[in-house]
């Protein structure tokens, strides 16, 4: 006899039902090799796919191996179809309550379908029992709601409880209903697996030629252009007078001009303005037909005999950088 380990709980009213297995730490797949829509189809061609997936996940979260006790525990899920079976024949022995499989069929629907303990750990036999249960909730509660999704959530409830009542109100507070999670687990979007493709040989894998560049191109386009010389302004500006009630002229200077060259003009006697005037403007139009700026030049300061008799300071016209 396989010694079973189990944690007694309290017995409540739903002894019909077995309470939800505890998921494995590591669950075993269900047929790798087959995908469960297929799976579905081929076993339980009454039943939507999407709706039988979302009452295995609720049920035994894809264990084929999984086994609920009504009012106990077991101490961790059966890990080969042996495990399973030994087991199952050991809680019959001991008179427990308990369903088993992908569907979480219960043993008193054994004979009805036909199935036995070997059979109900086998993916296909379960899905076609666990189907053919739902079908059957579905066709009673089609009789009492019109609605066909009103129905299918009626058809869960009793696929869980036997009645279409106990499945939509939750275990606990605060938590889903059965429905719930199986409507849940039903929509929920699986997403595919990402493929990444083989590497395919292309013409443009190949090193891409390295053209030389031509040594007059090169050398044209690395040459560098000579500076071209800003153009030179001549500032006419007041010197400091010492006479009385002088009025010093403004700074002219052109916009965005250079400073590297200034002509200064002091302004003289009434009488020898016109003469100083032009002298300024000569050596201003000598400065500009210069090819470049001279480092400094000054012209010869004349001398007028002042109009009032008082002596002035001498006009004169400087350059300078």
């Amino acid at each position: 006899m396989l010694p079973m380990l189990l944690i007694l709980l309290p017995l409540t009213a739903r002894a019909q039902r077995p309470a939800h297995p505890q998921p494995q730490s590591q669950p075993q797949a269900t047929l790798l090799e087959t995908p469960f829509e297929t799976l579905a189809a081929q076993c339980a061609p009454d039943v939507h796919p999407s709706t039988l997936r979302g009452v295995v996940s609720t049920e035994s979260s894809g264990n084929p191996y999984a086994i609920g006790v009504v009012g106990a525990r077991l101490m961790r899920q059966p890990r080969s179809l042996a495990e399973a079976v030994a087991t199952a024949r050991a809680l019959a022995r001991q008179g427990f309550n308990f369903s088993m499989g992908l569907g979480q069929v219960n043993r008193g629907n054994l004979t009805r379908y036909g199935e036995t303990y070997e059979t109900m750990f086998d993916p296909c036999r379960n899905l076609k029992a666990g189907g053919a249960i739902l079908k059957d909730c579905y066709a009673r509660a089609k009789v009492r709601m019109h609605d066909d999704q009103r129905a299918l959530r009626a058809a869960f409830s009793c696929y869980y409880s036997g009645n279409f009542a106990r499945g939509f109100r939750p275990d606990k507070a605060g938590r889903p209903s059965y429905v719930q999670k199986v409507v849940a687990n039903a929509t929920e979007a699986v997403p595919p697996i990402p493929v990444v493709p083989a590497v395919v040989q292309q013409s443009t894998d190949g090193p891409i030629p390295v053209r030389p560049a031509a040594r007059a191109a090169g050398a044209a386009m690395g040459a560098a252009k000579p500076a071209v010389a800003p153009p030179q302004w001549v500032f006419f500006a007041d010197a400091p007078s010492h006479e009385e009630g002088a009025v010093r002229s403004p700074m002219f200077s052109p916009s965005g001009t250079s400073d590297s060259l200034a002509v200064q003009v002091r302004r003289v006697a009434r009488g020898t303005e016109d003469s100083g005037r032009a002298e300024g403007m000569r050596a201003a139009a000598a400065v500009q037909s210069e090819p470049g700026p001279p480092r400094e030049a000054s012209a010869a300061p004349t001398r007028h005999p002042p109009a009032n008799g008082v002596q002035k300071e001498a006009s004169f016209v400087q350059f300078a950088n």
